[in-house]
């Protein structure tokens, strides 16, 4: 792997319920796989010092609907919890996971813990400020204590 394969995130759009979801992508396609997840009014972007510094892992950090370059939801449909589990399923499904480690921020309990009851093989745990994935968890640098 190429150190720049970690460094520099590729642009990906993801499309989703009629919805164009912006999300940033780091690693190799047959690299375990995290599905980084921002916390509330953030966006992506928030996990490129972090994932920077990990390597040997593919990784992708979407812009929920809403936030950062992503759609926003039509004007008149809500922004529930239950949206945002549908939102991490749909947009796992389109990329061709079949299984993945949640890695998320302030919406670490709302998302990935409801999400892995519709989707079994997503793995979560506690670990830095959000929920990882046992099998990354060795990877994650010093700097998340």
């Amino acid at each position: 792997m190429c150190i720049d394969d970690m460094t520099k995130p590729r642009e990906l759009t993801i499309e989703w319920r009629g919805l164009s979801l912006a999300a940033l992508e780091w690693g190799h396609r047959d690299d375990p796989k995290v599905m980084a997840l921002h916390g509330w009014m953030d966006n992506a972007a928030s996990f490129v010092p972090l994932a920077s510094r990990l390597s040997g892992l593919h990784i992708i950090a979407p812009d929920f609907v809403g936030h950062g370059l992503s759609d926003h939801r039509p004007a008149l449909c809500g922004a529930h919890f239950i949206d945002w589990v549908a939102d991490v399923l749909g947009m796992a499904k389109t990329v061709g996971w079949s299984s993945t480690n949640g890695r998320g921020g302030s919406r670490d309990r709302a998302t990935p813990g409801p999400a892995r009851r519709f989707w079994p093989s997503l793995r979560s745990c506690r670990g830095g400020t959000g929920p990882i994935g046992k099998s990354v968890g060795s990877r994650m640098p010093s700097i998340l204590g």
